[in-house]
This record gives C-alpha cells, sequence and structure tokens, in this order.
C-alpha cells in the first residue's frame, strides 16, 4: 500500500493552492501525486489512485484519506477528494456507466477542448454536469426512412440549475459545408426549444479563450476559470435550485 500520509498531504495542498475548488474529480490530483513520488506514472486517467481506493473500501478504511467521496450508482463507483468541511449533497454525475463507452470516445472526453471547457464548467458551479445529455424533446431531423429522429445531445447538463452549456469550439479536423450547416441547425434549435422548457442555454465561444497560433486553448487554468465564472455570473441559477 502506498504512503497514504503523502497522499493526503498532496490533496491538502491542492485545496489550499484551488481555494476555488471544493471537490474534483481523482483523476485531477494525479499529476501530484506523480510529482510526489506516490506513483511513476498514469494510467488510464487516474487509475493507480482509483485501485488504492478500492482496495481501501473493500477493506472499510476509506477513513484513512478524509477527504475521499464516493458516489456509488448503477454498480459502478465514482470517485473525487472534496475539501474538509464540504459537504457535496447537490453532487450530479454523468450515470452511464464507463464499459458502455467506446475508448475513442473516452478518449474524447479525457482530451479533447470541450472536456477542458466542461471541467472549467463543473468548477465554476461547484458540480458535476451530466455530460451529451439529450432530452426527449430534443430531435434531430428525420433519417432517410421518413419516421424515426434521433435525440440531439447537448455537452452538458446541470439539472439542479436547469442549465445547459454548449462550447462553441474550433473545427480542428476538416468538415463539409453540409456537416457546418447541420451543426448550426441544431444549435438554432437548442436555442428555441430549450427555453421553451425553462431551460437556460449557456454558449462558450472558442475565441473566449486565449489561443495559440493552431487556434487551441493555451489553458490557463485560473484565468480561463475566472472568464467561466464571468460568463456565469449574469444567470439567474439560485432560483432555479431543486429543493432537497
Amino acid at each position: 500500500m502506498k504512503d497514504i500520509s503523502v497522499i493526503n498531504t498532496v490533496i491538502s495542498t491542492y485545496f489550499e493552492e484551488n481555494t476555488d475548488v471544493d471537490i474534483t474529480p481523482v483523476k485531477r490530483l494525479m499529476p501530484a501525486l506523480i510529482k510526489a513520488g506516490v506513483f511513476q506514472k498514469d494510467k488510464k486517467n487516474g487509475l493507480p489512485i482509483r485501485m488504492i481506493l478500492k482496495s481501501l473500501d473493500q477493506k472499510n478504511e476509506l477513513a484513512q484519506i478524509p477527504s475521499v467521496y464516493v458516489v456509488r450508482k448503477e454498480g459502478h463507483s465514482f470517485w473525487y477528494f472534496k475539501r474538509e468541511g464540504h459537504s457535496p449533497e447537490s453532487l450530479e454525475i454523468d450515470k452511464t456507466p464507463p464499459k458502455d463507452r467506446s475508448k475513442r470516445e473516452l478518449n474524447k472526453l479525457v482530451m479533447s477542448e470541450e472536456a477542458y471547457v466542461l471541467d472549467l464548467c463543473d468548477q465554476a458551479l461547484k458540480l458535476v454536469g451530466l455530460r451529451h445529455h439529450t432530452f426527449e424533446f430534443l430531435l434531430g431531423d428525420l433519417h432517410d426512412n421518413g419516421k424515426a429522429r434521433k435525440a440531439i445531445p447537448c455537452d452538458i447538463y446541470y439539472p439542479a440549475r436547469k442549465l445547459v452549456i454548449e462550447f462553441r469550439g474550433f473545427p480542428h479536423n476538416p468538415i463539409s459545408k453540409e456537416q457546418s450547416d447541420q451543426r448550426e441547425i441544431y444549435a438554432k434549435r437548442k436555442r428555441t426549444v430549450l427555453p421553451e422548457h425553462k431551460i437556460q442555454l449557456l454558449e462558450i465561444p472558442h475565441e473566449l479563450f486565449e489561443l495559440n497560433e493552431q487556434k487551441s486553448i493555451m489553458r490557463n487554468h485560473g484565468e480561463d476559470l475566472e472568464r467561466i465564472k464571468a460568463l456565469l455570473a449574469p444567470l439567474d441559477l439560485e432560483s432555479e435550485v431543486i429543493a432537497e
């Protein structure tokens, strides 16, 4: 078993340095845990620390790491570290089991600019939203058979805030004019349909962030988080909180 005291120190230091964060997925501390010598390298996006937590869980010894917070849904455990004294009762999670997602989709969620921006949204709202969420009332165009219609996924949905956030990313991979036109049609549909169901929509433009020459986000975490908070500030979110 790795040195638990070192893990606890890394967690404590993380929250001391990130005063605006109260809860975070355990994977986010992997770079600091590697730097502290707890692990030599990361594997499968936080697997080493999750394995330690699962081992402690099986032995009923999770109390050795007081900052651990686990959400159990449909036979799966979702692991977080929380600030001491913080009680995340309103935490929401994406309930899609990892085994039901393709490896390609998981890589996209982890590595893409969209994932980075949505992580910032989670931190700004102090919630974990439902990614690629669909609504039964938000549907795409009819298929060629003239019958079937597929739900249009939204980038992230926060049920407790009745808020959908869409990241309007830069198309780094070339897309056809037809694809571009279809995306815009669906974007306009979201702007119309979501408010009809009393769901606010916030669109985050790619240009909001500092970009490099390749039009990629520079990823200045602190500054980017403040940009997201500034966009959220004018929204009337508190009145939409679901009563416990």
